[in-house]
């Protein structure tokens, strides 16, 4: 598992508040397997998200701004 995988395991508020504190970090969690998480006000601006697999996860009020969902997979709207 990820360093990054790891850090979601916290919650929105703990991964947010790191995201803070490296702003500039280059994060990729691709092919990740992030069902059924909630992720709610998660800040995956400019996350690397190719072919993660999303199913039944909440990403209500997400920032996903420059996040690359190229071949993502989920089976409702995210």
């Amino acid at each position: 598992m990820s360093e990054w995988l790891k850090r979601l395991t916290f919650g929105s508020a703990a991964w947010n508040a790191w995201r803070r504190e490296h702003p500039d970090l280059v994060i990729t969690l691709d092919h990740a397997d992030l069902n059924g998480m909630i992720l709610t006000g998660i800040d995956f601006a400019r996350v690397s998200l190719r072919g993660a697999s999303l199913h039944a996860t909440n990403l209500m009020n997400a920032d996903l701004r420059g996040a690359d969902l190229t071949g993502a997979i989920s089976l409702r709207p995210i």
